[in-house]
């Protein structure tokens, strides 16, 4: 009876740790709302079965139900059996003893021992084993799955992640037998031995793969295979030390001695890798920041800093850092940061919290890099020929290696490695052609021992030296960095100013964009460093010599220990080029205007061609000969040498480097001397590089075709009729044209005229006014030329008075001087829309005799057949012009049946007759000839009716 109890209470604790249950919920409040701590034998059972889900007989329920009835009265003690239960989650007596060491979570059902391993914790070995081979057996087989499992990179979790949604470790039988990582030559009758030693005690037909995890990882927790192999057996828990399992200990004898600076070596990659921060995961358990955490919180904290399945750390390893680390206060993780942490210095000596200002050194970026592995004997002279020959191509042929690399190192995160067969992949469209004893030279030199990848960054400094990283120095300094703190002289002030104001001009700049942040106070100066950054970011071009020049003309005080710089002042004298500061005071004051202003500093940056060396008619007829031989091959091969030029100007400047520009040359085949193309580099030079459009105007000087825009255009003027220049209109009937069109376009004319007044003076000058008006209104030459006469003033045009006049056809003016005016609305004549682009064309006597009689014969059609002509034109008419095209007109009288008598050429003067020029186009004014029709009609009808 005392068994069957125990059974069934062990039962019970494995449901309630399997279900995550908590046991103080069982009982509360529905069977004892007083709170005494009682309840009846069949509450009890009834609770127990609810809650847990086991049936048991009645004798067990009652054995168990005497062991806690304490008062001998037939009710049951349930809170000493809650106590036992929840023992398994906590220790009530931390209050009292808050240092002790807590055990560890107990096993759930994907965790719990499997059923051959509790009997073996039982002493029941020969019930699991039937003999000594069966145990060697599963030895070697869960060796055999171990060996396996590492050599292919994989662990017996991701097996069967596939097989387990809910990660509670179990899968079936036939799942666990089909998935299991093991090498081919494991036999069945061992893949059934795993298994049946495996299996859940509680459904024989699921195997617990989680046990298997434990016995070939030494994984103790399902959530992280990392932190189960650290979170076993600490100091102080003898909870934990009997729930492993025997086996651990055979297969821990087979392991060899581990070596700690092995793992403070694979620690420090790992950690550099993967870029953790240990401190990070072990301050927080150092609330006084006293340098010492507990053991057990430095192996929990390292277990969670090398989570990431790629990080491979045993138990013994952690420990074997922990006991390094190990004093009587604790262990001491700041020093295993600073010796694990060295390249991202977060566990420094001197603690950057209590001390921020403490220098802290630098590593040199080649300190930092992955070299290259070493050649020797006939490897090693084969490799420097294959890299000189590498080197001419890349350079000769400007390719840019780095960029083939990137773009097939994307799915690595550019980790600076690729394989081998990508590497070759990426080099044969650069046509740089290797034998196979060349590509295993580039194999034994690059690839990485660890990773097995192409290590390009390497190859890139060795073929390219453009590119090339510097070299770290003893100090951990860089030869850059030596070099650029070498002193630096400054170059010509006037000429580097007059650079940034080209630069400004040409790309339309402000200057206070670039250093208006940085001036928080207003104060119109910026720190040296500060001014420096925005000069590079205004003019990318400048050197160190060029930033010198400039800091040491706007500096404030240079003895100053961080000295600043007035960038008001360069401000005031970049803006000179768009505005005089002195209109303010001088509003009639003259600007010089950009294009001239722009054109004077390129020439004064350029020097002449006598400065270049080209004095004589004889050097100059010398450069002609060169570019014509050159053309006579740019015709012959088709070579496209201006596409090239253009790929290494990104910025379209015009210019490229003296390297780029012989590259381009050599690349073309041009047949050039080095002597030759010295001199077409000397003879193009620029300021900034060679200017290799002016080399391309010579070499393709052809006639362009003319673009067919243009040929439409001169086309549209040679059909529009010529002006009359000698006959201009009234400044009243131009007034009167220009207030026809607003009211039919609905354009406020001030808004096209006001942005040429920046400082609100109310006049602009001709041009502008010229400008704006032929924006928004359609005006002659002639019109133009009488509204400048009109509204000229002293100071220029009076645009705010014509816009006065223009705007009266939609506002009465001094309606608050006299209220009771009576405002009129606007009437638009019909001329002004005949008028308002063109003047109508006239036909002579004869002609115009013809049209007449064309039209009376449509007046009697119309007549006769009473139609409306109107709607008809109407249809058409959707923006309400007044005109209509001529087919438009020509369907109209087809559809009316007015067309049917009247001839191709009568046709065409009744085109001539009411021809209406709208835009490029000359359409049919249909009102006037709805109008004269209406005139015959009347007339007609007078003439039949007898009235005068």
């Amino acid at each position: 009876q005392e068994k069957g109890t125990m059974d069934l209470e062990t039962r019970i604790q494995q449901r309630v740790v399997a279900k995550q249950l908590r046991p103080a919920e069982f009982f509360q409040p529905d069977f004892d709302k007083l709170r005494t701590g009682f309840v009846t034998r069949s509450q009890f059972q009834r609770c127990i079965a609810v809650h847990t889900g086991i049936t048991a007989p009645d004798a067990e329920f009652q054995a168990l139900c005497d062991v806690y009835d304490r008062r001998h009265d037939g009710t049951v003690h349930y809170k000493s059996f809650q106590d036992k239960l929840e023992a398994l989650f906590v220790d009530k007596s931390l209050e009292k003893n808050p240092v002790r060491n807590v055990r560890p979570p107990p096993a759930t059902t994907s965790t719990m021992p499997s059923l051959g391993l509790h009997r073996l914790q039982q002493g029941e070995e020969a019930s699991e084993f039937a003999d000594d081979a069966a145990f060697e057996r599963f030895q070697k087989a869960v060796l055999a799955v171990r060996a396996f499992s590492a050599q292919r990179g994989i662990t017996v979790r991701e097996a069967y992640a596939q097989f387990d949604g809910l990660n509670r470790g179990v899968v079936t039988r036939n799942q666990f037998l089909r998935n299991l990582p093991a090498p081919a030559e494991l036999s069945q009758d061992d893949r059934a031995l795993l298994a049946h030693h495996f299996r859940v005690p509680d459904s024989p037909t699921q195997v617990n793969y989680f046990a298997l995890m434990q016995e070939v990882d030494g994984s103790f927790r399902p959530q992280s295979p990392l932190r189960n192999t650290l979170r076993g057996t600490t100091a102080g828990s003898t909870t934990a030390s009997t729930t492993q399992p025997t086996l651990q200990s055979t297969l821990g004898a087979q392991v060899l001695s581990l070596d700690v600076d092995n793992v403070m070596e694979r620690l420090r990659v790992a950690v550099f890798k993967g870029r953790v921060r240990p401190l990070e995961f072990f301050r927080d358990h150092d609330k006084l920041r006293k340098g010492f955490i507990t053991e057990n919180q430095f192996v929990c904290g390292l277990a969670l800093a090398l989570a990431r399945p790629e990080h491979k750390f045993s138990r013994e390893e952690i420990q074997l850092v922990a006991s390094k680390y190990a004093t009587d206060g604790g262990v001491r993780y700041r020093d295993f940061c600073n010796d694990v942490d060295q390249s991202f210095l977060t566990g420094q000596k001197a603690d950057l919290e209590r001390n921020p200002q403490a220098a802290v050194p630098t590593l040199g970026r080649g300190q930092l890099a992955q070299e290259a592995n070493q050649l020797f004997g006939e490897d090693a002279a084969v490799f420097e020929t294959l890299q000189q020959r590498l080197q001419h191509k890349v350079v000769t042929e400007g390719i840019d290696v780095s960029k083939a690399f990137r773009e097939a190192d994307r799915k690595f995160g550019f980790t600076k490695g690729v394989t081998m067969s990508q590497f070759l992949r990426v080099l044969d469209p650069l046509k740089l052609h290797l034998t196979e004893r060349e590509a295993a030279v580039l194999r034994t030199r690059y690839v990485s021992p660890h990773t097995g990848h192409v290590n390009y960054s390497v190859f890139i400094a060795d073929v390219d030296p453009t590119t090339a990283k510097p070299q770290a120095t003893t100090n951990g300094t860089t030869l850059r960095a030596t070099r650029e703190r070498q002193p630096v002289y400054a170059s010509d002030f006037t000429a580097v100013l007059n650079l940034v104001k080209r630069t400004v001009i040409e790309r339309s700049l402000r200057v206070a964009e670039f250093f208006r942040d940085s001036d928080k106070r207003g104060s119109g100066t910026v720190a040296a460093s500060q001014f420096a950054k925005g000069l590079k970011q205004l003019v990318p071009e400048l050197t160190e010599a060029d930033l010198a020049a400039l800091h040491n003309h706007y500096v404030v005080d240079p003895t100053q220990l961080q000295p600043s710089c007035r960038w008001k002042m360069f401000e005031q004298d970049v803006e000179a080029l768009f505005t005089n500061p002195s209109l303010t005071t001088n509003p009639h004051g003259w600007v010089a205007p950009l294009s001239s202003t722009h054109r004077e500093l390129k020439e004064a940056a350029t020097l002449s061609l006598a400065e270049r060396g080209f004095d004589s008619d004889d050097k100059i007829k010398e450069v002609e000969d060169i570019v014509e031989a050159a053309r006579a091959v740019i015709n012959r091969s088709k070579f496209d040498i201006e596409s090239f030029f253009k790929e290494r100007d990104r910025n379209r400047r015009g210019v490229v480097t003296p390297a780029q520009f012989q590259q381009v040359l050599q690349l073309g085949q041009l047949t050039l001397t080095p002597r030759q193309a010295g001199i077409l580099e000397r003879y193009y030079a620029g300021e900034r590089g060679v200017d290799y459009r002016r080399l391309l105007s010579d070499l393709l000087s052809f006639d362009a075709p003319e673009s067919l825009h243009q040929t439409r255009q001169q086309a549209l003027r040679a059909q529009q009729p010529l002006q009359d220049s000698s006959h201009r209109l009234a400044p009243e009937e131009v007034l009167l044209k220009i207030k026809a069109q607003v009211v039919q376009t609905r354009v406020r004319v001030l808004d096209f005229l006001r942005d040429y007044d920046k400082l609100h003076h109310s006049f602009i000058t001709p041009e502008q006014f010229r400008r704006g008006l032929a924006l928004c209104l359609t005006l002659s030459a002639n019109d133009m030329d009488v509204l400048v006469d009109t509204y000229k003033g002293p100071s220029g045009i009076e645009y705010m008075r014509f816009n006065s006049d223009v705007e009266a056809t939609f506002v009465t003016h001094d309606l608050e001087v006299n209220p009771t005016a009576n405002p009129t609305q606007f009437a638009k004549p019909h001329e002004i829309d005949l008028t308002a682009t063109t003047q109508r064309i006239t036909l002579d006597d004869t002609e115009h005799e013809k049209a007449n009689h064309v039209l009376l014969g449509i007046a009697e059609k119309v007549r006769v057949k009473g139609c409306l002509l109107p709607p008809f034109f109407q249809d058409f008419d959707k923006r309400k012009k007044g005109a209509v095209t001529q087919e438009q007109f020509r369907r109209v009288l087809l559809t009316l049946g007015l067309s049917a008598d009247i001839s191709e050429p009568d046709m065409q003067r009744l085109f001539k007759r009411y021809a209406r020029q709208v835009g490029n186009m000359t359409d049919v004014d249909f009102k006037t000839f709805c109008s004269d029709i209406d005139l015959l009609l009347a007339q007609m009808h007078n003439s039949i009716t007898g009235q005068a």
